[in-house]
């Protein structure tokens, strides 16, 4: 139902054990994440990007996004007029997602820590 958040997929997440739990859980999340974000009022993509526009100069250097997900913080550095993007996520399926918003120069699946 719209404005509702899937607090389960939200749990899970936060739940996960471990990195192939975690990377399944997102997998399932990840047509529904924007839009769960979106109903919890979720603005830290649009902060994290105001954070690097006040701090890091428009260059052509890459620009990592770590933990990139489905390209919500990206897809806000791309509207600042960062160009060279290079988007990590343990997902596939939020990759995909990623992709499809054709910002960035590169993505990779990575697992953090």
């Amino acid at each position: 139902m719209p404005g509702e958040i899937d607090n389960d997929a939200i749990s899970k997440a936060f739940d996960a054990k471990d990195n192939d739990s975690l990377a399944a859980d997102y997998e399932k999340w990840a047509a529904a994440y924007d839009a769960d974000n979106a109903a919890a009022g979720l603005r830290l993509p649009a902060l994290a990007a105001g954070f690097v526009a006040r701090y890091v100069p428009l260059t052509d250097r890459p620009i990592l996004e770590a933990g990139c997900g489905t390209g919500l913080a990206g897809d806000n550095l791309y509207v600042l007029g960062y160009r060279n993007l290079v988007g990590i996520d343990l997902s596939p399926e939020m990759l995909r997602y990623a992709k499809r918003l054709g910002i960035y120069a590169r993505l990779e699946r990575m697992v953090l820590g």
